[in-house]
């Protein structure tokens, strides 16, 4: 101790003393950066990531649509989807009653029907249809029509009844009937040009 004590001087100590003031004053000054005292030098290579940009700077960054670029070749075309609508017709003439039917595949449809009733005699017939399904207990339609007598024998009375509903069906599909027959009156009552319509839809509701 006393060889160390023979060596201190005052001016060993102030230099000692002005090394540690130096070294923390570095220390302080890398944790306490002066504002705006940090630049392009100062960064390190990718360092600046879009994490850290604020959003109005992603704003600044975006620049203007350009314009559209040409059109790319046509496509293969797909496979043809299913029928909308569904029709069919019979234009056989019968005596006293005439039924046509549609089968049509799962889905819900918007309905109607018709056919031609003529009277031969000089009677007034009276005629009724119903458009009904076994599928779909729940919906039906029907048509009433009077049917004049024969005015002479070169003019033929006749009338179009026409019935509309609506059908759902589930599973495989149902098939839609629609029959007219003469319930009151003798006369020689024929139909024909028979035909029903059903186009799918959407939903149904109601």
């Amino acid at each position: 101790m006393r060889r160390i004590r023979g060596k201190l001087t005052y001016a060993n100590v102030m230099a000692t003393i002005a090394v540690f003031i130096a070294l923390g004053g570095a220390g302080y000054a890398a944790i306490k950066l002066p504002k705006n005292s940090v630049g392009t030098p100062q960064l390190k290579k990718g360092a600046v990531t879009p994490a850290k940009f604020s959003p109005a700077a992603k704003t600044s960054l975006v620049g203007k649509t350009g314009p559209a670029g040409a059109m790319g070749p046509q496509g293969v075309p797909g496979p043809r989807g299913p029928s909308n609508t569904y029709f069919t017709s019979n234009n056989d003439e019968t005596i006293k009653a005439k039924t046509i039917t549609l089968s049509v595949p799962a889905g819900n449809y918007i309905v109607s029907a018709s056919m031609y009733a003529t009277n031969r005699e000089a009677k007034e017939d009276r005629v009724g249809c119903n458009l009904i399904s076994q599928d779909d207990k729940f919906h039906s339609g029907s048509a009433v029509a009077n049917i004049p007598k024969e005015p002479t024998e070169t003019i033929v009375s006749y009338q179009q009844p026409e019935a509309q509903s609506v059908f759902s069906f589930g599973g495989s599909g149902g098939t839609i009937e629609f029959k007219c027959e003469n319930f009151e009156g003798t006369g020689k009552v024929e139909f024909y040009n028979a035909q029903i319509i059903a186009t799918a839809v959407g939903s149904l509701s109601g």
